[in-house]
């Protein structure tokens, strides 16, 4: 099951440099239960409402780079699977984002946790979450990595 995550994973990676078509083609649509990505207040029920988010993000990007990491497959019954990984991201932003992501690049790390479902398509997201770490921590890590000493 974990090699059949891991592929899904990095499916989910190429989706994302490519277009929302590629991302919704990850997903079974009639077994989604929510999508929460980190910078969005809101939680998203309804599979038309993610895919409105993912469109909207298509057009604000010039380059996306998504590495998974850390991947835990659990299985829970005979078609759901829980998921844990880490998500390392790394974005460039369009000129056609808002003017103050404008031709800028940021990244980060995030965990995901995510329900699979063995569909008649192979594995397919059901639902996903990304946290990142509290502020707290992200600051001592950030402080951490620009030790030069």
């Amino acid at each position: 099951m974990k090699a059949a995550v891991e592929a899904l994973a990095s499916a989910t990676s190429d989706a994302w440099c490519g277009s929302t078509e590629q991302i919704v083609a990850l997903w079974d649509a009639a077994a989604f239960r929510f999508y929460k990505a980190e910078e969005v207040a809101d939680i998203f029920h309804r599979f038309d409402d993610a895919v409105a988010y993912w469109r909207a993000n298509e057009t604000m990007h010039q380059a996306v780079k998504l590495q998974f990491s850390d991947i835990v497959a659990m299985p829970l019954d005979g078609r759901y699977c829980a998921v844990t990984m880490k998500l390392r991201w790394d974005i460039r932003f369009s000129r056609g984002a808002p003017a103050h992501l404008s031709d800028k690049a940021m990244g980060g790390t995030n965990h995901v946790v995510a329900l699979v479902t063995d569909s008649d398509a192979g594995l397919r997201w059901a639902a996903w979450s990304e946290t990142p770490d509290a502020a707290i921590t992200y600051i001592r890590q950030l402080y951490e990595q620009q030790a030069n000493i």
